[in-house]
């Protein structure tokens, strides 16, 4: 069993392969679109965890937003983004369109449901941390991984 990496998202690998499809793109055509290895696309449409970057790059390629690509739970939301800690949350439902912090960061509101009691629920906000300079994202990153450990999460 292969060791789970922070940091990885998990891709939609069939609705990436299906567009690949659909644009008549060979594994080989979607690699050099995307400015990735043939090896890494294959692994991507294979099923296997990826960078977030890649995941970006992918979705370029084929001319779709990153979020119709990232793996849902149920198809509610994305799961490939989760802090630690943080696992036990899904996003349910979307409450706003992209809001961009003064920061520059993007992210958006969100309903939250708890997957071990599916009565509670909860409001957040789904950041797009790809989009943001390294060192905003990594310091947000950090941040909130701070506030999840003080919190006990």
């Amino acid at each position: 069993m292969k060791k789970q990496r922070d940091g990885l998202v998990r891709f939609n690998f069939e609705k990436a392969d299906r567009l690949r499809i659909q644009k008549g793109w060979s594994k080989d055509q979607l690699a050099a679109a995307a400015g990735l290895s043939r090896n890494t696309v294959i692994k991507v449409l294979q099923g296997e965890p990826c960078f977030p970057n890649t995941a970006k790059l992918v979705a370029m390629a084929l001319d779709v937003d990153l979020s119709e690509l990232i793996q849902t739970v149920g198809n509610n939301g994305p799961a490939g983004f989760a802090i630690p800690g943080t696992e036990e949350w899904e996003v349910e439902e979307y409450l706003s369109e992209w809001k961009t912090t003064s920061n520059g960061l993007q992210y958006r509101v969100c309903r939250l449901r708890h997957k071990a009691d599916p009565r509670q629920l909860g409001r957040g906000k789904f950041y797009d941390l790809l989009g943001a300079a390294v060192s905003s994202a990594t310091s947000c990153s950090i941040t909130l991984s701070v506030i999840f450990k003080s919190v006990g999460a």
